[in-house]
């Protein structure tokens, strides 16, 4: 059962019980006055009768006990309302207007004592389908005892009673259907965001990560739709996230695998070479000399795809002097630098940086190494540092204005055959890119083709 349903059904049961309540008491209350008004008429009616019909008897006794039931009789009809009273004398009725014996219908009177300590018997009863106050009082007249009864019709108030009681439950029903058309209305409209909430709900379940719910409310619908779309923000965003890093792998295995062919396609020819050719010395030293570039080659490729992937993760930041940072990059490349008659000048100024000293070793690392290939032998790289970031300068070749866009690509070569006769592979500057954002800075190329080019690690705009 849904939940609205619910709802409704209670609300309507706890309606009908208060209207069923509330009507109860109002009947009980209607229905106690209407009994006692028509009680103490009655009595009143009763007793004004037989004082009016005792003001008319003579004190005088009658011997003939014929004359004397004729003149009580006689003084009977006198009285006034005598129709709706009989008087009955032992078994005999000397007038009955009532149309049935009275003293055989009371069979569980109410009793009060009205004049001259007389008991007074009552009752309410239902005779041939109707509904009459009785009553009945013994009295004596001249030494003999006379049953005066009287019974007054209160069909037509019984029958008021039970319209009441009609239209009370016809009132209690309209109420109900009311109610509950209304309570129907109100929930549906209350609880119809539910339904929405479900469907995105469902929606983003299945794989529609844009799905969200639109309320422009202000309840605690809204509040549970805001934070659904929340979630849902936050989810997409992390499976974007995740998206892009996967095809982002993806595309540097795809783009591996192709660089790969040339180096181990050579390899393979070699080694083909070797195996099935009789060759010199020299022959066979040149040949092993190649395998040992290409394997190269493919070692310093895979090496740089792991560090690249890698730098997804957290860096360890902390303070690093500079100067130990640019003594480190010195003594990785110091023999590279001799065995090319390249000069490096470094210059840190004192600085002092937040960073990963390690990746970020290997960005500057990967900066100089650009820079000796773009120079000539007896040329000088320059490595500064100030406050602001780190800067990598050569005075080589320079890079063409219609490239510097596309070098921080992975796998981008501006020049393909020399980059493959220095065991480059495209992703040195793609690396470097990868290490700076992941330090919240900025990679600045500039560069003029035969005068050189400058490289900065910028932590801010400057």
């Amino acid at each position: 059962m849904k939940l609205r349903t619910k709802i409704v059904l209670i609300s309507v049961l706890v309606i009908i019980v208060m209207a069923v309540t509330s009507c109860l008491i109002l009947y009980s209350s209607i229905c106690n006055d209407t009994v006692n008004g028509i009680v103490q008429s009655g009595i009143d009616g009763y007793t004004s009768f037989c004082a009016e019909f005792s003001n008319q008897l003579s004190v005088d006794k009658l011997e003939n006990i014929l004359v004397q039931k004729s003149y009580i009789t006689d003084k009977f009809k006198r009285t006034k309302n005598w129709n709706s009273f009989s008087l009955k004398g032992g078994n005999e009725y000397l007038t009955n207007n009532i149309g049935f014996d009275v003293g055989s219908v009371l069979s569980n009177p109410n009793k009060q004592t009205i004049f001259a300590n007389q008991t007074l018997l009552y009752q309410l009863v239902r005779v041939n389908n109707q509904y009459f106050f009785i009553a009945n009082c013994t009295v004596r007249i001249n030494e003999s005892l006379y049953d005066i009864s009287y019974a007054n019709d209160i069909t037509a108030q019984i029958s008021k009673l039970r319209s009441l009681i009609t239209m009370c439950a016809t009132t209690i029903s309209l109420c109900a259907v009311l109610a509950a058309i209304v309570i129907w209305v109100v929930i549906y409209r209350a609880l119809s965001p539910i339904q929405e909430i479900k469907t995105a709900v469902s929606a983003f379940a299945k794989g529609n990560h844009s799905s969200r719910v639109a309320l422009k409310r202000k309840d605690e619908l809204q509040e549970v739709a805001s934070a659904f779309n929340d979630m849902a923000n936050t989810i997409e965003a992390n499976i974007r996230s995740i998206n892009e890093m996967s095809e982002q792998r993806q595309l540097f295995i795809q783009n591996l695998s192709h660089e790969l062919k040339t180096p181990i396609a050579s390899i393979m020819l070699d080694i083909e070479t070797i195996q099935n050719r009789k060759l010199s010395g020299q022959q066979l030293q040149l040949l092993l000399g190649n395998i040992y570039k290409q394997i190269s080659w493919i070692e310093a490729l895979s090496r740089k795809l792991m560090v690249l992937i890698m730098t997804d993760g957290l860096i360890e930041i902390r303070p690093v002097p500079i100067s130990e940072l640019f003594s480190a990059v010195r003594d990785s490349l110091e023999r590279q630098l001799k065995e090319r008659n390249l000069h490096l000048i470094t210059q840190d100024n004192g600085a002092c940086m937040l960073l990963d000293f390690d990746l970020m070793q290997s960005a500057v690392v990967n900066l100089v190494t650009n820079a000796m290939k773009a120079s000539s032998i007896g040329q000088t790289i320059e490595v500064l540092a100030d406050e602001h970031g780190i800067e990598v300068k050569d005075y080589g070749i320079g890079i063409p204005s219609q490239d510097l866009n596309s070098v921080t690509e992975p796998f981008y070569m501006v020049d393909k055959s020399r980059a493959h006769q220095n065991n480059s592979c495209g992703l040195g500057l793609s690396l470097v890119k990868s290490i700076v954002n992941a330090h919240g800075a900025q990679l600045v190329i500039r560069s003029m083709p035969g005068i050189g080019t400058t490289v900065r690690i910028s932590w801010n705009s400057k």
